[in-house]
């Protein structure tokens, strides 16, 4: 037991446990107001105290230990003693404890001997001897790891800051965390052993090794059983309940950091998981903000219950006028004026109770005092009073350099979500303002992006409706607007022929124009931004100088006939050959699609259309990479694939995957594009082939739908055939396994099939020499390999071949089934020469090496030496 334990055992019995200690305490007239915490989550602090841990929250409360001391029938100096004796072992546990905001009841996790959550790279829990850089937004767990790693002894941790040369431990282990980009842009060098944490990614060719977290959707079982384990035992929290509503909630991107997951557990556990079952994500944050502020306002102060039905709608605006006014991350920490700041301008300013009081006693004595003060509890209290209230809620926390962090992660997504969706939903000059923002315009784009498909294009018809100005709003508005109505076509969307030729015709009227280049638009919406928890991925590819001519090119598609126009390279669909800048453009729309967003394959349909027109860019014979899809396609289509064709494409799994999305909107099935392959290579008497190379790009389609026939005229000629068995398909492997060459290949049958693994087994005789691929049977087909070892012993005409290898590979765990086979009856004993020489081998094996069954192998190797020197002396 602990020392709070010792002392209730040696109380006069009034409490038996912890949990009753925390109810009594809680309800002494000497526990002090302003510790407010509830009965559950004293009782789990209390058993951390009670372990040494946290002693100095105890010291630091006097009332506290008064309200212990009445409970246990103490002096609170008896209490006090007990607390300041166990301190120091608290010391010594603290330094390798941490607290997770996030799951405040939970019990803090032990670096030095606990494992960190799910969501981890797994590949940084011990560092590499290279230099490595994790890209991790806000909440993916940084500066856990950096905590871990160095209570470890497994890397020195530099938060915030490079290490001096000096600091750098033998051995080069180094973990720096890096919340912003630096200022005067340098970055560390790659040095091995050196991990990199930053929330935005190294400059390309840099000599690191890029590492991103494991999909969140992945590791939702594994995180929410760590959860539990450290939550009380009475936990709402229930996987069968909780899990699929957090599924869904990643599914949707409402929570995408391993933080946000956590913050969202613990909330589940403070307000009851049942509130996941009725309650969106939103009204679950409200809740959480209301409680928050509940426990720490004062009823009786005029403006405590505004703030506390407020306090979560005022966070929404502070999120808001970040993307409008400053561009701000909410992730990052900022000083308590800041916040100010940030403040709407309705909240700004709070009412002066008394001056109105004064001022309508003078003007009208009818007006009652409690009249005034009843209105005033329905008013803002001002931007200071609600970052005050804020603050002491937890909701803004205080960092060691006195700067506010707007905390948990999860409050923030959902604050910042909603913030956009309100943004976008008002005139188009208001969310064109946050366009003109680097890290706004990310999430305005996005979200501008989702709605269109969601509801239709038609969101942005109020945009033809702007009175022509000269305004960066303006024209960031339009740019926009192309944008998403060209890619929410290529995404199925569509948007009205008005919509289409009035955006066209702005585009026209905003293009920047220069000989020998490709258009801009004037104002690009804005530049990549930093990324990090409140920038967005997609929205940043929207944002490419290669999506607008992507969008350019869909939007132009269903325009008529331009006679004159000043964006013709982007208008090809009456031309008779292309223009001259098409392979520019090109090449710009290939560089936006290097992350591969959801309209890449809209994409190569429409330069598959774009083709069909006026064919490929640089000529018949220099398909554009953006082309190659439609050339290889096509040639399907028509069935004239030739092995040139495919030998001459620049094959990656890039070009793979276009491949076959644009034969699927052609009708056209995996199966149909590789039998093309097929097709054309043996009528070109199978020549050798890097596309047949297991690396290929190619290789995993080719061999998954390999043709039967094809194989078994392949495997029929003379010369030996290497195959890849791990990327056969299933037409394949049924005709692969009727070949000695192949079943004899213990690398084959590693691979098989399951269901044809006992097809092999029961026709062994049919394969002589099966060698090593005997052991590979046993491990994979056990069962299968003693009912075959049976018939064997029971035929009458034993195939001793057969029978010496099965013997020859029984692995160790299989010993005492197989000695008891063969001890069955007398079958063992009658069996030819060369097959009792090999019993008499395993036998001996088995006896030998003394594991369980080896007196039984040994009894019968005894019999049968004995049956055999019966034999010697009667001859």
């Amino acid at each position: 037991m602990g020392w709070l334990r010792d002392l209730i055992a040696a109380s006069n019995g009034s409490v038996n446990s912890l949990g009753q200690l925390a109810a009594e305490a809680l309800g002494q007239p000497e526990w002090p107001a302003e510790v407010r915490i509830q009965q559950r989550s004293l009782a789990a602090l209390l058993s951390k105290i009670d372990r040494g841990q946290e002693v100095g929250w105890l010291l630091e409360r006097p009332g506290v230990q008064r309200a212990l001391a009445r409970v246990l029938d103490l002096r609170a100096e008896d209490v006090a003693r007990e607390a300041r004796a166990h301190e120091d072992e608290s010391e010594r546990v603290a330094a390798r404890l941490i607290r997770l905001r996030d799951l405040p009841a939970a019990r803090p996790l032990d670096l030095a001997v606990e494992a960190l959550p799910s969501g981890v790279p797994e590949a940084l829990l011990l560092p590499p001897p290279h230099a490595c850089w994790w890209l991790a937004p806000s909440g993916s767990g940084r500066t856990l790891l950096g905590r871990w790693l160095e209570a470890r002894g497994r890397a020195r941790f530099f938060e915030g800051r490079l290490p001096g040369s000096d600091e750098v431990p033998e051995g080069g282990r180094v973990y720096i965390e890096l919340p912003e980009a630096p200022r005067d842009g340098e970055v560390p060098r790659p040095e091995p052993g050196w991990v990199v944490a930053a929330p935005f990614a190294p400059p390309p060719d840099s000599g690191f090794e890029l590492v991103r977290s494991p999909p969140l959707a992945s590791v939702l079982g594994p995180v929410l059983r760590w959860a539990r384990e450290r939550l009380p035992a009475d936990t709402p929290v229930r996987a069968d309940t909780v899990e699929p509503w957090l599924a869904e909630r990643i599914e949707r991107g409402e929570v995408r950091t391993l933080g946000e997951l956590l913050g969202v557990v613990g909330a589940l556990d403070e307000l009851g998981s049942r509130a996941s079952e009725t309650r969106s994500l939103e009204r679950l944050a409200r809740r959480h903000v209301e409680q928050r502020l509940a426990r720490t306002l004062d009823p009786g102060a005029p403006h405590a219950s505004w703030v506390r039905k407020q306090g979560f709608d005022a966070l929404v605006g502070i999120a808001e006028r970040g993307l409008v006014d400053f561009d701000a991350d909410l992730s990052q920490p900022r000083s308590f004026e800041e916040w100010l700041e940030l403040m709407p301008p309705e909240l700004e300013r709070g009412v002066d109770v008394d001056w109105v009081r004064l001022s309508l006693k003078r003007a009208d004595a009818s007006v009652r005092a409690v009249e005034v003060e009843r209105a005033a509890r329905r008013l803002p209290p001002g931007a200071y009073r609600l970052v005050t209230a804020l603050e002491h809620a937890g909701l803004l926390l205080r960092h060691r350099d006195e700067r506010l962090a707007l905390e948990p992660a999860w409050v923030r997504r959902v604050a910042l979500d909603l913030a956009v969706k309100r943004l976008i939903q008002r005139s188009p000059l208001e969310w064109g303002e946050a366009l003109l923002w680097p890290r706004s315009a990310t999430l305005v784009a996005r979200a501008l992006l989702d709605r269109a498909v969601r509801v239709g294009p038609g969101l942005l018809e109020p945009v033809l409706d702007l009175e022509i100005d000269d305004e960066p709003a303006t024209a960031a508005v339009l740019d926009a607007a192309l944008r998403i109505t060209g890619i929410a076509r290529l995404l199925g969307a569509e948007p009205s022929q008005e919509l289409l030729e009035g955006i066209w015709s702005e585009a026209e009227r905003l293009a920047l124009c220069f000989e020998d280049e490709l258009p801009l638009s004037r104002v690009q919406a804005a530049p990549r931004g930093p990324s990090g928890a409140d920038t967005d991925a997609l929205g940043a590819t929207l944002l490419e100088a290669g999506t607008f001519h992507l969008a350019a090119l869909s939007v132009s598609e269903v325009l008529g006939p331009r006679k004159r126009t000043r964006l013709a390279a982007l208008v090809p669909w009456h031309d008779s050959q292309p223009h001259a800048a098409l392979a520019a453009v090109y090449d710009a729309i290939h560089a936006a699609l290097a992350s591969a967003p959801p309209w890449r394959e809209g994409a190569i349909r429409l330069v598959a259309r774009v083709r069909a027109v006026i064919g490929n860019a640089r000529g018949p014979d220099r398909p554009h990479v953006l082309e190659w899809p439609a050339e290889i396609v096509d040639e399907v289509h028509h069935e004239v694939l030739s092995i040139e064709t495919l030998e001459r494409a620049p094959l990656s799994g890039e070009l793979v995957r276009d491949v076959l999305a644009l034969a699927r909107a052609r009708g056209l099935s995996p199966r149909a594009v590789a039998h093309a392959f097929w097709q054309s290579w043996e009528e070109a008497g199978r020549p050798t082939t890097r596309l047949l190379e297991p690396t290929s790009a190619l290789a995993p389609l080719l061999f998954q739908h390999l043709p039967g026939a094809v194989l078994e005229r392949w495997l029929g000629q003379t010369e030996a055939v290497t195959l890849p068995y791990e990327l056969l398909g299933e037409e394949a492997w049924h005709v692969a396994v009727r070949f000695p060459a192949v079943v004899g290949d213990a690398n084959a049958l590693a691979v098989l099939p399951v269901e044809l693994l006992e097809t092999v087994v029961q026709r062994l005789r049919a394969f002589s020499g099966l060698g090593a691929g005997a052991a590979v049977l046993w491990r994979r087909a056990a069962d299968a390999c003693l009912d075959a070892l049976d018939r064997e012993l029971d035929a009458a005409h034993t195939d001793e071949g057969v029978l010496v290898t099965l013997l020859d590979t029984v692995p160790p765990e299989h010993v005492p089934s197989v000695v008891a086979a063969l001890r069955t009856g007398d079958r063992a004993r009658r069996l030819g020469s060369r097959a009792l020489d090999g019993v008499r081998r395993f036998l001996h094996r088995a006896s030998a090496a003394r594991r369980d069954g080896w007196r039984l192998a040994y009894e019968l190797l005894a019999l049968i030496e004995r049956d055999l020197a019966a034999v010697r002396q009667g001859v």
